[in-house]
C-alpha cells in the first residue's frame, strides 16, 4: 500500500513537471514567433503617400562577400604619353602608390571599389626644352638653343581617389579574374619643373613653380588582372585624361594618356 501511494504521487509529480515543462516550451516558442515577427518588421520601413502605406524590406544577409581582397596597398609603373606634344621630345612615367584600397560587394560578380592613393606624373625633356611660364604668364614647352641643358624634369604629384565598378569570377578555387572601370578624381598637391643646365662655372639648377595647372582633374580607368595568392593581385591598368593638365586660357592644352602594370597586396576575403 504504500509502495503504491509512492508510486502515485510519483507520477503525479512527474505530469506536472511535464505540464509545466510543456507550457515553458509552448511559451519559449511564442516568444521566438514573436521575435522573428518583430525582426521582420523591424526590417520594412512603411512610407506613406497619399494615404497609403508602401513597404520596402531590407535584406543585407542576401549581399555576396565576394570580393578578392578587403583592403589593399600597392604601386604600379605605366608610360605616360601626352597628346598635342609633335614638336617636342620626352620621355613620361607615372608612379602609382595606393595607400588604402577596399571593396564593396554588390552582388556575386560586381564590387564597387574605392580607395584613397598618390600618383605622380614625371616627364623628362629632350632637346634643350623646359616647362614654365613664358613672358605673357602662359605655360609652355619652350625650347632654349642657347643653352646646354643636362637635364629638364617636370613632375605632378596629385592625390586620387578611384570610383571604379569592379567585375569579379573565380578561374580557379583560389584564383579570381577582374575587369574594373571607371574614373579617378585627382587633387593637385604639387607640381613643379627642374633643369640643370651646364655652364664653364658647373651645373646651374633652376626650379619653375606655378606652372597654372589644374588643382582639380579626373581620369578614365581601366583596369583588369587576377589575384595570383590570397595576399598579391597583378593587374594590367590603363589611363586617359579628359581634361588638359593646365588651366584653361593659362598653357598648352595637353591630355596624358598611359599603360602600366601594378601590384596590390593586402588582406585576401578568401
Amino acid at each position: 500500500m504504500k509502495t503504491k501511494k509512492i508510486l502515485l504521487s510519483t507520477a503525479c509529480a512527474l505530469f506536472i513537471s511535464m505540464s509545466a515543462f510543456s507550457q515553458e516550451v509552448a511559451e519559449s516558442d511564442t516568444v521566438k514567433s514573436a521575435e522573428n515577427e518583430k525582426i521582420q518588421e523591424e526590417e520594412k520601413s512603411s512610407v506613406y503617400m497619399d494615404g497609403k502605406s508602401y513597404n520596402f524590406i531590407f535584406n543585407w544577409s542576401k549581399k555576396s562577400d565576394n570580393s578578392i581582397h578587403a583592403y589593399s596597398s600597392g604601386m604600379g609603373l605605366t608610360m605616360l604619353f601626352l597628346t598635342g606634344m609633335k614638336d617636342v621630345n620626352y620621355l613620361g612615367f607615372g608612379f602609382v602608390f595606393t595607400g588604402l584600397g577596399f571593396d564593396v560587394p554588390i552582388n556575386k560578380h560586381f564590387v564597387f571599389a574605392t580607395g584613397l592613393g598618390d600618383y605622380v606624373d614625371g616627364y623628362y625633356l629632350k632637346g634643350n626644352v623646359v616647362l614654365k611660364n613664358d613672358d605673357d604668364g602662359i605655360t609652355r614647352f619652350i625650347r632654349d638653343n642657347d643653352r646646354n641643358y643636362k637635364s629638364s624634369e617636370c613632375t605632378i604629384m596629385y592625390l586620387t581617389i578611384p570610383l571604379l565598378i569592379e567585375y569579379q569570377t573565380k578561374v580557379k578555387p583560389n584564383h579570381t579574374f577582374f575587369v574594373s572601370g571607371g574614373i579617378d578624381a585627382m587633387v593637385k598637391l604639387l607640381s613643379m619643373s627642374e633643369t640643370q643646365i651646364r655652364t664653364d662655372e658647373g651645373i646651374l639648377h633652376a626650379k619653375h613653380k606655378g606652372l597654372n595647372i589644374n588643382n582639380f582633374n579626373a581620369r578614365c580607368t581601366l583596369k583588369t588582372g587576377f589575384n595570383f595568392s590570397e595576399r598579391f593581385i597583378l593587374s594590367l591598368v590603363g589611363y586617359y585624361q579628359p581634361f588638359s593638365t593646365f588651366e584653361k586660357g593659362k598653357g598648352v592644352d595637353v591630355h596624358p594618356y598611359g599603360i602600366g602594370i601594378m601590384l596590390d597586396w593586402g588582406l585576401s576575403k578568401r
